[in-house]
């Protein structure tokens, strides 16, 4: 099951990431040049503070809370895949509108504002009963 896992949901941010930078992206980009743009556009501390609080969240509600005590491998594989359709939904529609009316600065911000609540409340809700 963990390498089922591991390659279907790779595939599946694959996807994401390749829909992504084909619709909002300046150019086409390899999976090899991915730490290129975090580079390029200053994503170091970024990346940094994404590994740092998912690996946080982790262990404090998975190896120490009681989440791997209590839930079945079937759960656990499919878990993330809530979250994650909600943000390809999110990103989608809300890049759509955006480049509609015209990318700016703010709108990009206003929307990453609007994406870390909505991923921080649904967090919350994710792990309650831990």
């Amino acid at each position: 099951m963990s390498a089922f896992f591991t390659f279907h949901f790779g595939m599946f941010w694959f996807g994401h990431g390749t829909f992504v930078v084909s619709i909002f992206g300046e150019d086409s980009y390899e999976v090899s040049q991915a730490y290129q743009l975090v580079v390029e556009y200053g994503l170091q501390l970024a990346l940094i503070a994404l590994i740092i609080s998912h690996g946080f969240s982790l262990i404090q509600n998975f190896f120490i809370g009681s989440e791997s005590k209590e839930m079945k491998v079937e759960q656990i594989m499919f878990s993330p895949y809530k979250r994650v359709v909600v943000l390809h939904v999110f990103i989608i529609f809300g890049g759509m509108v955006l480049q509609s009316i015209g990318v700016t600065q703010l709108g990009l911000i206003v929307l990453a504002i609007i994406k870390i609540l909505a991923d921080l409340m649904a967090h919350k809700m994710e792990h309650k009963k831990s």
